[in-house]
């Protein structure tokens, strides 16, 4: 994974699911609290630094956006591979 941020958007009560998948492939987490609260995020950024929230502006002019947990593990182990 370059240093370019990728854009994330997941569905309201996934973020459980987005922290496992933090674990599992070794992305940062830079603000545990975001996961330990119980507001739902549905706009997150990430690079090889981490992950953590970003906005609608920020978000519309990335080039890459995953749209769901699936793209983003799919994008997570093909970086691995």
């Amino acid at each position: 994974m370059k240093n370019e941020v990728i854009g994330l958007v997941i569905g309201n009560g996934e973020k459980h699911k987005l922290k496992e998948l933090c674990l599992k492939y070794n992305v940062p987490i830079i603000y545990e609290e975001l996961f330990n609260d119980d507001c739902d995020y549905n706009l997150w950024g990430f690079n090889e630094k981490g992950i953590g929230l970003i906005s609608t502006i920020i978000i519309k002019n990335l080039e890459v956006v995953l749209h769901n947990l699936n793209e983003f593990e799919e994008y997570l182990s093909n970086k691995q591979s």
